[in-house]
């Protein structure tokens, strides 16, 4: 499998955006939880961005390249910060005596 395909750290970026969207229906989330996935996939996602840039200038075929393109997986990303600012706003508000 190519490195630039849906990896599990951007899979688990989508859930986690899904995660964020239960919160806001329900006020109620596992935050603790939530955060340090968000913490986790940071660096992973980052990473993928990277790899997915290098091998795209080496990739021919036309539909890998596609799965590899950095709108694609930066768009995964940015779908993700609402959850991040939700995250951190939540840590924030319990880091409070």
């Amino acid at each position: 499998m190519s490195p630039c395909a849906l990896s599990p750290s951007l899979q688990l970026t989508v859930h986690v955006h899904s995660a964020c969207n239960m919160y806001r229906r329900r006020k109620s989330c596992q935050w603790q939880e939530v955060s340090l996935i968000v913490e986790r996939i940071t660096i992973k996602v980052l990473t993928m961005i990277n790899r997915c840039a290098q091998t795209q200038r080496r990739l021919d075929n036309r539909a890998e390249r596609h799965t590899c393109s950095p709108r694609n997986v930066s768009s995964t990303w940015s779908r993700s910060s609402t959850l991040r600012k939700c995250a951190s706003m939540h840590l924030r508000a319990n880091a409070s005596p």
